[in-house]
């Protein structure tokens, strides 16, 4: 039996269940690939908040987004009081490292204190990053033991020296960074990165400020 068109029947039901079956594999694979690119965002550690906040069509052009857009910094701590842009800034920059090699890493500096730094992997997981965010550092537990400072001198110092770009937000003025960490870690700072504050109204308000400040 032809249809109209002269196609036999059976040929054209053959040709639909191909397209069929097609269009399935390759929604399969659609999905797949998402799965593993949500998989894979998810493993650099930004906060389900501001992954939501990066990827919406929203997002402010914060001052602190334009910082890190600048891309020419070893180093970057984008600092000043809450509601500037820091941390979604961050996000953003992190995120653009899946375009590299190796995977990128936000950590909050609440879980970098419990960082175990006599585990090699772990260890390796700041280090080798090829993008490293230390959010909201200052709001720690400051151990007395000097835990979370040697973790934190080491993965500077390291990724300084191997050239792997790391971003801090804090909201601690220099004075307070200077006493908390020390001189040791300031300076490196200071040699091979920007300090970069924001002062004036949180996002909330009309108009964002920008006040740079140079590391005494």
């Amino acid at each position: 039996m032809k249809a109209p068109d002269g196609v036999p029947q059976d040929r054209r039901d053959h040709d639909e269940w191909v397209r069929a079956e097609v269009q399935a594999l390759e929604a399969g694979r659609a999905r797949e690939a998402a799965a593993d690119a949500k998989k894979l965002k998810a493993s650099i550690g930004i906060p389900v908040k501001f992954l939501a906040l990066v990827e919406g069509t929203g997002m402010r052009q914060t001052d602190a987004m334009a910082e890190v857009k600048r891309d020419d910094f070893a180093i970057l701590v984008l600092a000043g009081d809450v509601g500037r842009g820091k941390t979604v800034a961050a996000s953003w920059w992190a995120l653009q490292g899946l375009r590299e090699k190796r995977t990128p890493l936000f950590v909050s500096s609440a879980r970098l204190s419990r960082w175990d730094r006599y585990n090699d992997a772990e260890m390796q997981r700041l280090l080798l990053a090829s993008r490293l965010v230390i959010d909201d550092l200052g709001e720690e537990f400051n151990d007395t033991k000097g835990n979370f400072l040697a973790v934190l001198d080491e993965t500077i110092s390291d990724r300084l020296a191997n050239e792997r770009r790391t971003v801090i937000t804090t909201n601690l003025t220099v004075e307070v960074f200077t006493e908390r960490y020390g001189v040791r870690i300031r300076d490196r700072i200071k040699e091979s990165g920007r300090w970069q504050n924001f002062a004036g109204a949180s996002m909330r308000g009309k108009q964002l400020g920008r006040e740079a400040v140079t590391t005494p």
